[in-house]
């Protein structure tokens, strides 16, 4: 339990993409093929530091739309379901874009 909080804690404090990325290569160095939640957990903080690195204050999946909020701009678009974690995350990057 100790060394999964690490990892948590380590993934929400990540920066870039290239932080994320080389932590998930570390947990899988580590511990072999990663489970699906820790692949969902991956892709996650991509999204997570992609929308920070774009100045998102708010990223919410609601009913079929993804909502986005910049400086009190609010976008909602019409997405897909996501049929994978990283399905998700370029749904996710396109919308930001």
């Amino acid at each position: 339990p100790n060394l999964r909080m690490e990892i948590y804690q380590r993934f929400g404090e990540a920066l870039s993409l290239e932080e994320v990325d080389a932590l998930f290569d570390e947990v899988r160095d580590r511990f072999g093929k990663p489970p699906e939640e820790a692949v969902w957990l991956y892709h996650l903080m991509r999204i997570r530091v992609r929308a920070a690195l774009e100045r998102v204050e708010l990223l919410k999946w609601h009913k079929g739309k993804l909502i986005i909020e910049r400086q009190s701009k609010l976008s909602t678009i019409p997405v897909r379901e996501a049929k994978s974690p990283a399905d998700l995350e370029a749904i996710v990057v396109k919308a930001l874009l």
